[in-house]
């Protein structure tokens, strides 16, 4: 999605095999349901939002530790997390401003809700996105 930065100075895409080693590598606490691909109607990729589990609420019983027994909790724990944070969101630039987030996070809403998940942490988001 590299023609969905524009010229903004402080972002840059990632690079697909950095995306690919990321997921690899975080395949266990992922779910992949919370990543999600907009297309034209001919298949392009026009748009992509990944959200997260929110590990901090597990984190915060398991006191920072993560030894055998604090990872098998967080695994267990994983599906009982309420809140999720939304970490990347972005969309080419010719179909920018015409609603692709707002259809993305619609069907996120549909999911989330169905889950229990009670907030969504948007923070990373910039303060000249409108």
């Amino acid at each position: 999605m590299e023609n969905s930065i524009g010229d903004d100075w402080d972002q840059r895409p990632p690079e697909p095999e950095k995306v690919y080693e990321l997921l690899d590598s975080w395949r266990r606490f992922l779910d992949f349901d919370y990543i999600k691909v907009a297309r034209t109607l001919e298949g392009e990729p026009i748009g992509f939002t990944m959200v997260v589990p929110n590990f901090n609420e597990i984190l915060a019983r398991l006191h920072g530790r993560l030894g055998p027994i604090g990872l098998l909790k967080l695994l267990y724990y994983k599906k009982r997390i309420k809140t999720v944070r939304a970490m990347i969101q972005t969309v080419t630039i010719p179909y920018q401003g015409k609603g692709v987030i707002n259809a993305m996070y619609a069907a996120y809403f549909d999911l989330l809700r169905a889950r229990g998940v009670t907030w969504v942490d948007a923070s990373t988001i910039g303060m000249m996105n409108f």
